[in-house]
């Protein structure tokens, strides 16, 4: 059908006829005109073909991503609130005039009282969780609360003075990229939102053989690589001076939740974030 279409191309239909042998010294010529068109028109509806894969495959992959970032966000929005609201009950049946007085306590204060007892491991950490739960309420600071804090301030309780170390007691807020077992170090990447943790990392396993007690896990951008704190999994971390402002990263939850209970005390820090938070 080419090899005609592309003849009679080449013939004059008002010129006569021409001879046999004319027509076949022409056939090479027009077997290859064909066969150039035709590989031409393959080329042409392979690749359109293609590019209609790729872009569905595009679209239907943004759409697959969009929906499981939103799936995973709410479901870690909906723990949080589940986990919060117990603390919350917890909270509400302890001496508040006591909780505020602990969580105001300077570091050496702390140290020490922990140390004598006369301040419980417990109570440190009902005071920090309380003064916590206030900050993150308009922050969005702390994305977990580590459900085996309660069980290992008992454990600390229950250890005889010479035996508590030099962090006993004292309550600690964990970066979320950290590894803490029983809850997810995700750095805001979806791939990892659900692989929970086994084991400490190795800082966290030493926060702990000092005597310290990992209570909470806070918000980070994506990935850390970013001087503000934001990702998909968590949402956005709000300066607790300023609605709307940033609260600075890469550690923007830590900086949030010490900025906005313990701002303005001699904390200690040199960080990026720390001249916005008031740290």
């Amino acid at each position: 059908f080419y090899c005609l279409i592309h003849f009679y191309k080449r013939v004059d239909l008002d010129a006569n006829m021409e001879s046999d042998s004319s027509i076949v010294k022409q056939l090479p010529d027009v077997v290859m005109d064909a066969a150039i068109s035709v590989s031409r028109e393959a080329l042409l509806s392979t690749l359109g073909g293609v590019l209609a894969v790729y872009i569905t495959f595009r679209a239907g992959k943004y759409l697959y991503v969009r929906r499981k970032v939103h799936r995973l966000a709410r479901e870690n929005r909906t723990a949080l609130e589940e986990s919060e609201a117990r603390l919350n009950i917890v909270i509400q049946s302890q001496d508040q005039s006591q909780l505020e007085e602990v969580s105001l306590l300077t570091w050496d204060q702390l140290v020490e009282r922990l140390q004598s007892g006369s301040v419980t491991a417990l109570t440190a950490l009902r005071a920090y969780q309380c003064a916590a739960l206030g900050v993150q309420a308009r922050t969005n600071s702390v994305v977990a609360w580590i459900e085996d804090a309660e069980e290992q301030a008992k454990q600390l309780d229950s250890l005889p003075r010479e035996e508590r170390g030099p962090l006993h007691g004292v309550p600690v807020s964990i970066k979320e990229c950290y590894d803490v077992a029983g809850t997810y170090s995700t750095a805001g990447m979806a791939f990892l939102a659900r692989r929970p943790v086994t084991r400490d990392c190795p800082a966290v396993q030493l926060v702990k053989q000092l005597g310290g007690v990992p209570f909470c896990k806070t918000n980070v951008p994506q990935v850390m690589l970013s001087l503000q704190c934001s990702n998909p999994l968590y949402g956005t971390t709000e300066n607790p001076w300023g609605r709307g402002r940033e609260a600075g990263g890469s550690s923007g939850g830590e900086g949030a939740l010490i900025g906005g209970r313990w701002g303005g005390r001699d904390s200690g820090v040199v960080r990026a974030w720390a001249p916005l938070l008031g740290a």
